[in-house]
């Protein structure tokens, strides 16, 4: 996966157009987002589940420095819980947390300026939630989405993957997107 997400950059470079390039550098990231997870399980003794703390904590880290130019006056604040789920339902939510917070870095602050939270908690023993939150313009909820609407499929199906239920609301100001979804009991 590391091969490929470096061919995607390489066929970036060569590319003049900026949606197009845009659009290599999102297809990079979701890429890298499944690699992690796998380069978790290399680090670890238990092939069974993964650590979102770490995981996501990887993920992020990635987002903000692989984007440097466009998020320059963009601060991501991570707070993520210890919890652990299974290889496929954390790539689920690596994706989801690569699609919101690309979405945020897009549309929120057209300026280049402000905050994206991202939060993972645990609500009970069994059920988990994360939010992905930022101040900047705002969206209207139920207007179609501002781009081609594919990370809206991917994130559709990232919450059937997940058992999860996903809503977005609006903030004071800005936008909050939010996952609830079940965890795994861990024996």
């Amino acid at each position: 996966l590391t091969m490929v997400s470096s061919l995607v950059s390489m066929q970036s470079n060569s590319v003049r157009d900026v949606a197009a390039k845009s659009a290599l550098a999102e297809t990079r990231d979701r890429i890298y987002a499944v690699a992690l997870v796998h380069r978790e399980l290399y680090t670890t003794g238990d092939v069974r589940f993964v650590s979102l703390d770490d995981y996501l904590g990887s993920l992020l880290t990635h987002l903000q420095t692989s984007v440097q130019n466009e998020m320059r006056g963009i601060r991501l604040k991570i707070q993520i819980a210890h919890v652990k789920m299974s290889i496929d339902h954390s790539i689920s939510l690596g994706v989801v947390v690569n699609e919101w917070v690309t979405n945020a870095r897009k549309y929120a602050y057209p300026e280049g300026k402000g905050e994206i939270r991202v939060d993972l908690r645990a609500l009970s023993e069994n059920r988990a939630e994360l939010t992905v939150a930022d101040d900047g313009v705002g969206t209207d909820v139920l207007n179609k989405s501002k781009g081609t609407g594919f990370g809206s499929r991917i994130l559709g199906a990232m919450a059937i993957t997940l058992a999860a239920e996903m809503k977005y609301e609006k903030g004071a100001p800005g936008t909050i997107a939010r996952m609830t979804f079940p965890l795994p009991q861990i024996g």
